[in-house]
């Protein structure tokens, strides 16, 4: 009969401990497939970001930056508060959505899309004229 030596259990015979050790524990199994977990229930993550420099009068930092998962209510925020610009950062370099106009009938608006540097670029040379404040549909044009 066979014995195990252990440093402080002495001889011990192998009987009392072979149910411990199976033959299967040799081998490893498979891995299981997990099924794909379904997350339509999750949000989505912010992607878009409304950013509102402090030249423009803004000097609390709780105020400079609203971010936004769905086109829809980052555009009513630019038309309800102004500016007319943000940002899609779901895209690398990220994107700059200007909105040029409000369809009269009230069925949408025209946006246009321009790298952020080019953007930035514009804007301080004068090429790009963007207002800061909300939408105007009394004057059917940007108030600033």
């Amino acid at each position: 009969m066979g014995c195990l030596q252990g440093s402080g259990f002495g001889k011990l015979p192998y009987h009392l401990f072979s149910h411990l050790v199976k033959p299967s524990m040799a081998m490893s199994k498979k891995p299981r497939k997990r099924k794909p977990s379904r997350q339509s229930s999750a949000p989505l993550p912010p992607r878009y970001l409304v950013s509102i420099p402090h030249s423009y009068g803004h000097i609390d930092d709780d105020v400079d930056e609203t971010w936004f998962a769905d086109i829809d209510r980052v555009i009513h925020h630019c038309l309800t508060f102004g500016p007319q610009f943000f940002l899609d950062m779901g895209e690398y370099p990220p994107t700059t959505i200007i909105i040029d106009a409000v369809r009269r009938d009230g069925s949408g608006v025209n946006l246009s899309k321009m790298p952020l540097d080019i953007f930035m670029e514009a804007v301080k040379s004068g090429q790009q004229t963007v207002h800061y404040g909300p939408w105007s549909p009394d004057y059917d044009a940007w108030h600033d």
